[in-house]
């Protein structure tokens, strides 16, 4: 606990509403600290764009000016601001029941944050009741609400929320639209909301903002519909990274591999910064064609971007896989040491390149190594690679290992798992045994 000194500090007209509050904070900040001095420091506002972890768009665009205010007042809102970037339940809480009794959420800054801050904590209902209070909301209250949603992976909630704000009549702006589309993109049936959405901002006249066009490149690649992507990607004028990356990951989401590298290449000629995605996404869609030419030619364009690195480990891991489908074992194995700290992909993309290639030893050998190291364990992905490998070249004893290292691992097999093994059984001519694994099967389906 730590007590802070507010009355010693405060401008006088806070001195009759704020004495002595005691309060929570994570066990990081858990040193007493003079309220006056240390306060700015150790809780400063942090600019969201360089707070750790994945940051909403909500975070990086330009929100509301500023008044003047008692010096106390800012400091609070540092507090709550703080508890947004760092959420920590109990100190939202906390700060939440002081920001009450300073009457510090009548500014809606203050109470913008705090809608934020329950959201990230992991208490969402909070959030919407602190929004419910909100007399006068305007439109970046609602964007944090339906971003709220959204991260909170209540994507129809998040529409429903952006629904009554039209139904108000609020006025949205293109980051409203922005963070519809994000919750738009990941519910079923979402091309007909995607057009609504789209032709709300054509009659706001929002369309030509960047990060709206990015936006719907991506949606529309997503839903399937990869010539209105197209058309999107032709009518931006200023092109970024995230627009080419966006076209280049749309082609290859819609088995278009071949057009995802001639974007690939149009960015690289057009002297875009290429970035982990797009090199990521480049790899793939050489290894769909097992055009190993083209691979080799991106693998050396990464090189020279220095991103042999093994702080870019999805590089990595996608060259690895572009070695092994295309038959170069040893190139995959070279790139796959390369790597410093492996994580779960790369082993199990090369141990399935050893299975794919037939090289059983090699696989195995590899599955030893994994569980020496003791870092990383296999997963379900893993097994399954060594049990389609077991099934190919009837190696019954090893097959029986993996079902028992299956039962001892995981309380449950899925579906996936007891079909590979009744497929293994079947082909070491162990017809009894997958025939009990057939019936003991709650979920069959067409593959069982």
């Amino acid at each position: 606990m730590i007590r802070w000194a507010w009355k010693t500090v405060l401008h006088k007209s806070w001195k009759s509403i704020l004495k002595t509050v005691t309060f929570s904070l994570p066990k990081a900040c858990n040193k007493q600290l003079p309220f006056h001095t240390e306060l700015s420091i150790i809780y400063p506002p942090v600019p969201p764009r360089f707070c750790h972890g994945s940051c909403h768009l909500f975070d990086e665009m330009p929100q509301r000016t500023q008044g003047l205010y008692p010096i106390g007042f800012f400091y609070l809102l540092n507090l709550i601001e703080y508890c947004k970037l760092k959420p920590h339940l109990q100190s939202v809480v906390n700060v939440h029941a002081l920001a009450l009794k300073a009457g510090v959420l009548d500014h809606l800054p203050a109470s913008t944050s705090l809608v934020m801050a329950y959201s990230r904590a992991g208490d969402y209902p909070s959030s919407v009741a602190v929004f419910g209070e909100i007399c006068c909301k305007d439109v970046v209250v609602w964007n944090a609400m339906i971003t709220s949603a959204v991260e909170n992976e209540l994507f129809r909630d998040a529409l429903s929320v952006f629904a009554q704000m039209l139904q108000e009549g609020i006025e949205f702006d293109s980051l409203t639209l922005v963070i519809a589309i994000s919750a738009v993109s990941r519910v079923t049936k979402r091309l007909g909301y995607l057009q609504a959405v789209h032709s709300l901002g054509v009659k706001k006249g929002l369309v030509s903002d960047c990060d709206l066009h990015n936006a719907l490149i991506s949606s529309y690649a997503k839903s399937g519909d990869l010539g209105s992507s197209v058309r999107m990607f032709l009518e931006t004028e200023m092109k970024d990274e995230i627009s080419w990356n966006s076209m280049i990951s749309g082609c290859l989401r819609n088995d278009q591999p071949d057009k995802s590298l001639c974007y690939f290449k149009k960015m690289v000629s057009c002297g875009i910064e290429v970035d982990t995605v797009g090199l990521t996404c480049a790899i793939s869609a050489a290894t769909c064609l097992q055009d190993l030419s083209n691979g080799r030619a991106v693998h050396g364009y990464a090189i020279k971007l220095g991103y042999n690195e093994t702080a870019h480990v999805s590089v990595l891991n996608s060259l690895v896989s572009l070695y092994s489908k295309c038959g170069d074992v040893d190139a995959a194995d070279t790139v796959f040491r390369g790597i410093y700290v492996k994580d779960l992909v790369s082993w199990n993309t090369m141990i399935n390149g050893f299975s794919s290639n037939g090289m059983i030893l090699e696989a195995f050998h590899l599955l030893r190594r994994m569980q020496l190291e003791g870092s990383i364990q296999p997963d379900t992905v893993t097994i399954l690679s060594l049990l389609s490998l077991c099934a190919e070249s009837m190696l019954l004893i090893e097959g029986k290992i993996f079902h028992g290292f299956l039962i001892r691992r995981f309380i449950g097999l899925g579906i996936l798992v007891i079909n590979s093994l009744m497929n293994m059984y079947s082909k070491c001519n162990y017809i009894e045994k997958a025939e009990i694994l057939f019936m003991s099967a709650q979920d069959k389906d067409l593959v069982s």
